[in-house]
């Protein structure tokens, strides 16, 4: 059982349908969420998170870099100013470690991990854990 709060909306911008597969089903495994909302478009995803979701909602967002068009960071960058990192929080996957990415993830305060791809259980065990000691539950 999920210690988790059922106002958690989880979401992932992710073009690769095995890796969205693959997350949703760790995602399930770990009780995260059974049914991510799933974005193939970083730009659709910011325009969902800033217009459609209350800034009061707590969002998880798992985020592929390397989109095409409208890549990871130019979605961080869209939600400076809209989100605040008392409730959003983001996972960036990605499949190369370059330490610049590292580095840049580290200074922004949305980003709560830096996950190399393949993802597995263990990986979903620590968001958990770190999410949960972020959440002030009712």
């Amino acid at each position: 059982m999920s210690n988790l709060p059922t106002q958690l909306s989880v979401m992932m911008v992710e073009d690769d349908p095995i890796f969205v597969m693959l997350l949703k089903r760790l995602l399930k495994k770990s009780n995260l969420d059974s049914d991510p909302l799933v974005f193939e478009s970083g730009k659709v995803a910011s325009q969902y998170i800033i217009s459609d979701i209350d800034k009061n909602t707590n969002v998880l967002l798992f985020l592929d870099l390397n989109m095409p068009v409208y890549n990871g960071w130019d979605l961080l960058s869209s939600l400076e100013g809209h989100r605040q990192k008392e409730n959003t929080w983001i996972v960036i996957t990605s499949s190369s470690i370059d330490q610049q990415d590292l580095d840049r993830a580290k200074k922004n305060p949305l980003v709560l991990d830096f996950l190399t791809k393949p993802l597995t259980l263990e990986h979903m065990e620590v968001v958990k854990q770190k999410i949960s000691s972020k959440i002030v539950l009712n």
